[in-house]
């Protein structure tokens, strides 16, 4: 999910807003008759909400030959139905350059694909076979917590901003509606969540549902194949940045760049300080537990939280 203007740090909404200048620019100089260039879309990232994909989208945006769009999650293939008047708008958003430059890309950074892989994982594959998937993963339980405090903020000052979000209202899988009291108690907030998930539904503010990696996964394996997925883990982005950056692009078939040392730095680092009972820590480990021993197989290594 998007973050509130409140939670962008001063530097990033300069950055933002000179990408706005210079889309809107080369916009202009187009409809003036200059010759510019579509992108090439490379590089789809979906994964875990609040894993590191805000991260990543601002890494990669300081390579010389990728142009990101000025709006990070644009949560096409979730909120529209693929067609010739949807796509054309869908690709507006994307930066242009003059035919003159060297070859740009660009990327389209929508986590929530995941999470919705049942119904876009096909739309992408239709809109582009050859586009690479980047996956972002962070332990299901941290994440979770991270996301329940998230939530809870969003929450207090409109109960209604996530079914009044676009993704949500133009998905075809509705939400079941929370409790009224969200945000008061973590324990009731996930148990209320698992009662929904057993029934085979979804949950207004998902919040477990988004660490089912291994069923998220498959569904997109149904269409890509094993070697146009990479898998990052929030952990190896953090601690070996360069490293997960080249394995990005030389997945994407992008040449490889080093980002200067004062880029590598921490973005959206949450702020919440409350301690969740270990009691209730344990409910989501168990809750997980079988479903980390399918993505440890389906990926056939140990996961980087195996030891917690």
């Amino acid at each position: 999910m998007s973050l509130t203007q409140k939670n962008t740090r001063p530097y990033e909404v300069v950055l933002n807003s000179l990408r706005r200048i210079k889309h809107r620019s080369i916009n202009i100089l187009k409809d003036i008759g200059f010759c510019t260039a579509e992108p090439q879309i490379k590089l789809i990232i979906v994964g875990a909400q609040k894993g590191g994909t805000t991260a990543l989208y601002n890494y990669l945006s300081e390579h010389p030959n990728i142009d990101v769009p000025q709006q990070k999650e644009l949560n096409f293939f979730n909120s529209c139905k693929p067609n010739e008047q949807t796509e054309a708008r869908y690709l507006a958003k994307f930066p242009k350059r003059f035919t003159w430059n060297a070859p740009f890309y660009s990327i389209d950074t929508s986590p929530s694909y995941l999470l919705d892989a049942e119904d876009v994982a096909g739309k992408i594959h239709a809109f582009n076979p050859n586009v690479r998937i980047a996956a972002v993963l962070r332990e299901p339980v941290s994440r979770a917590v991270s996301s329940w405090f998230m939530y809870k903020k969003l929450a207090s000052p409109n109960p209604d901003w996530f079914v009044q979000s676009g993704w949500v209202k133009n998905n075809l899988k509705k939400s079941v509606k929370r409790r009224r009291n969200f945000g008061k108690n973590f324990a009731d907030d996930i148990s209320e969540e698992i009662e929904v998930l057993l029934d085979g539904n979804r949950i207004e503010y998902p919040i477990v549902e988004y660490g089912l990696y291994a069923r998220q996964l498959r569904l997109f394996l149904n269409y890509f194949s094993r070697e146009s997925i990479e898998i990052l883990f929030s952990e190896d982005l953090k601690n070996d940045t360069q490293s997960a950056l080249n394995k990005i692009c030389d997945l994407s078939g992008i040449p490889t760049f080093e980002l200067a040392p004062q880029k590598l730095i921490p973005h959206f680092v949450g702020d919440n300080k409350t301690v969740i009972a270990p009691e209730n820590l344990k409910q989501l480990k168990d809750y997980y537990r079988e479903e980390n021993k399918a993505l440890a197989a389906l990926l056939g290594r140990a996961l980087p939280w195996d030891h917690i």
